[in-house]
């Protein structure tokens, strides 16, 4: 789930191209500069990503619970900081968890990964 959603990112940063909240709005002040672009939020994709990918899995309930809780926190502190947009951080969080429900889907297809699953 994380390559695909890794690639995925990379491919839609390097064809958009779109700038940071810094680079456009005056009253933004980041305490380090970021070099690459906006659209869609890696962090956020990583995030869903990998808290779908147990979501979606078998794993405790409490662990099922609190990581799609930590993907939002992830979220909303991309915004936060004002390193991404809502839009980003939308479409990151779509990204991770479609990545995230379809490595899970197609492990339990796959009688190798479906075996290393249990």
């Amino acid at each position: 789930a994380v390559v695909i959603e890794a690639l995925i990112i990379y491919i839609l940063k390097t064809v958009f191209a779109q700038p940071r909240p810094a680079a456009l709005l005056e009253n933004v002040h980041l305490l380090q500069p970021l070099y690459k672009y906006s659209f869609p939020s890696g962090d956020t994709a990583l995030a869903f990503s990998v808290a779908w990918s147990f979501v979606t899995g078998q794993g405790r309930l409490w662990v099922r619970l609190l990581l799609p809780f930590c993907a939002l926190l992830v979220a909303y502190e991309r915004i936060y900081l004002g390193v991404h947009f809502p839009l980003d951080v939308l479409t990151g969080a779509v990204i991770g968890i479609t990545c995230g429900w379809g490595a899970c889907y197609y492990a339990d297809k796959i009688p190798l990964l479906r075996a290393i699953r249990r």
